[in-house]
């Protein structure tokens, strides 16, 4: 390294001496361009640039330096460069003009940029490049997001090292729970950053690393011996060309949400949801959430707590290396996006500020209040049971609904949890008898267990159903009174 620095500062001392004599050719400062050593190009272009008033009209000599100091961290100052080099038909100089408007999430511009590029390069016949067809298609995206940009309460934000953010994350036992890979009952590989694990802890997901070293979205399920079943990659469209990081899946057992960096990302990591096909059991295309959850930047882990009212999510933008904010915010049961007018757009898409995203007198206070409560027990008095409802309300009897149909199904529920229950315990002795009995005891022991565990599933669906229906209806008369 040392050596290379060394070397680095030599050629500039050369270079200096040489454009001190006279000597820099323009032929030179190409050659250097085009091993890609901008510095001492940028040096050399710049000597050339102030030489004569012709040299500072040349498009291509503001096209270069442009590019130098974008390749050496000055963007603000390759603007000027690339703004005359593009009304010189430098098509090259209208896509990093793209780029720049396209970091300073100007998505509008960035498109425009991109759309003249395109012009130029077909009215001079040459193909468009790879990078440059893919930087097209984010721009594309990010506009249309732009103008979808969801309105939602961010009601809280907090700033964690990013090797174990989803430590932070403080979820009701009914969402779920995310562990490290020691919780894997398989070598611990290196690629695992979390496992998540639904509530009754059947199930595990997590990314891994397949045959050909490509990032998978991968589970396993326990099986009747209370072992774990090989572990395979979750089938459908998910992995988008790209590497995957952090699912979760919600209770409902079909709505996935995850990260990846591949198509239809805005760039770095995204946040994407799918959805299970109830026929075959494959996932749907995902699609980009959007704004503001989504950015230019890594945007991470995006969870929903039905029972607590509150989402969560991370991102690493605006942030320095190794840390990521973490959003707290209130999901919508039916989305609504901001209007396109709004000229409070920008702000909104980039979160600049939380409190903006505020309702008029608002206050969140019982949100908090039911994020404090998770995990405590709350009283001397036992109740007939807990049931969380939207703002924080638990009811404990049938008579706190405030409906006769969320009562209707609060007792349904009731009803099948208890049947639940008492299925799982049968469930567990029946495993026992079969880890414990002989050949023919396990042939007739396993008919049986199969039976169970397909009624078990079926009652924790119906149980998912009417939870899902008590809360739908009850959060409604409970926000409204």
């Amino acid at each position: 390294m040392k050596a290379d620095i060394k070397k680095h500062i030599l050629a500039l001392c050369l270079l200096v001496c040489a454009m001190a004599a006279g000597a820099v050719t323009l032929q030179q400062a190409k050659t250097l361009y085009q091993n890609e050593k901008y510095e001492e190009a940028l040096v050399a272009f710049e000597e050339l640039y102030n030489k004569t008033a012709r040299n500072k009209k040349d498009a291509s000599i503001n096209h270069w330096i442009g590019v130098c100091l974008y390749k050496t961290g000055r963007k603000a100052e390759s603007v000027k460069y690339f703004e005359y080099a593009s009304t010189k038909s430098v098509a090259e100089s209208k896509m990093y003009l793209s780029k720049l408007a396209y970091s300073n999430h100007e998505f509008d511009k960035a498109y425009e940029y991109m759309e003249e590029y395109v012009e130029m390069m077909r009215e001079n016949d040459k193909e468009i490049s790879e990078e440059a067809s893919r930087h097209l298609d984010a721009t594309r995206s990010a506009k249309s997001m732009y103008e979808h940009v969801e309105k939602i309460a961010i009601i809280d934000s907090i700033v964690v090292d990013k090797h174990d953010f989803f430590r932070a994350y403080k979820l009701s036992p009914e969402t779920g729970r995310f562990a490290t890979s020691d919780i894997l009952p398989y070598e611990k590989p290196d690629s695992v950053t979390a496992v998540f694990v639904p509530e009754n802890g059947e199930r595990m997901m997590w990314v891994g690393l397949d045959s050909i070293g490509r990032t998978q979205l991968m589970e396993t399920n326990r099986l009747l011996d209370n072992t774990w079943e090989p572990y395979q990659a979750l089938n459908g469209d998910l992995n988008l060309e790209g590497d995957v990081a952090y699912p979760f899946m919600m209770p409902d057992g079909s709505t996935l949400y995850y990260s990846s960096n591949g198509d239809g990302a805005l760039g770095g990591y995204d946040i994407f949801m799918s959805r299970k096909n109830s026929e075959d059991g494959t996932f749907f295309h995902p699609q980009n959430v959007g704004m503001p959850y989504n950015s230019p930047y890594d945007d991470y882990l995006l969870v929903i707590d039905e029972l607590t009212g509150i989402g969560w999510w991370a991102t690493d933008r605006n942030q320095i290396p190794g840390k990521l904010t973490i959003y707290m915010f209130i999901p919508n049961e039916v989305r609504e996006n901001y209007s396109i007018d709004d000229p409070m757009l920008y702000s909104y898409a980039n979160v600049n500020s939380i409190r903006d995203t505020w309702a008029e007198g608002a206050d969140y206070s019982e949100y908090f209040e039911r994020i404090e409560a998770i995990g405590k027990t709350g009283g001397e008095n036992k109740a007939d049971f807990e049931f969380e409802v939207a703002k924080g309300v638990i009811y404990t009897s049938l008579d706190d609904a405030k409906t006769t149909e969320g009562r209707n199904y609060l007792e349904q529920y009731l009803e099948v949890k208890k049947s639940y229950s008492e299925a799982l315990a049968q469930l567990k002795e029946l495993r026992k008898e079969y880890a414990e009995g002989t050949g023919a005891e396990r042939s007739n022991l396993k008919s049986k267990i199969l039976q169970l565990e397909k009624s078990v599933l079926k009652r924790n669906q119906e149980m998912q159903q009417l939870s899902n229906n008590v809360i739908k209806i009850e959060r409604k008369r409970n926000i409204t009174h």
